[in-house]
């Protein structure tokens, strides 16, 4: 399956998992200077399934960098260490003291794995619990500003 990252001019469907309880309002902030409300994404609605908030979104243009990853479309398996390795065309800063973060959705089962890459490159290792479709979220800082690239891969 090919990697999947966010495209201007195209409607994303951008998701994730919260702790706040059914009935709470919310706010999703697509990183874009745009925000929107509520499961539909319309204004002044609530929660109604935590373990899975969806809205689409069309962003207005491309993000001004090329993440590209560097082991392709590698072989992953359950319970198998894993080195994913990442490449940026800028000059990353440190945030919150890594070069990056990443948060790996596993979509089935909604858990969630927060990694950190090695301390001079973007690899990161990792071992996947389970079978399925993981969406993976890195966020990575480039004078002073936050970006954040997405992939989808395959584990079996």
């Amino acid at each position: 399956m090919p990697e999947r990252s966010f495209a201007a001019g195209q409607s994303e469907v951008v998701w994730g998992i919260t702790s706040l309880p059914n009935g709470t309002a919310f706010t999703i902030d697509y990183g874009d200077g745009s925000t929107s409300t509520g499961p539909d994404c319309g204004a002044g609605d609530t929660v109604l399934d935590r373990s899975y908030i969806a809205c689409p979104h069309t962003y207005a243009l491309a993000g001004p960098y090329t993440v590209t990853r560097l082991d392709g479309i590698s072989h992953l398996s359950v319970g198998r260490a894993t080195l994913l390795r990442f490449k940026v065309d800028a000059t990353l800063e440190p945030y919150l003291g890594a070069l990056a973060h990443m948060s790996a959705f596993e979509v089935r089962t909604q858990s969630l794995t927060h990694l950190h890459p090695a301390a001079t490159e973007l690899t990161f290792h990792t071992q996947f619990a389970n079978r399925g479709e993981y969406r993976l979220f890195m966020d990575f800082q480039v004078a002073g500003a936050l970006h954040r690239a997405a992939f989808t891969v395959f584990v079996t």
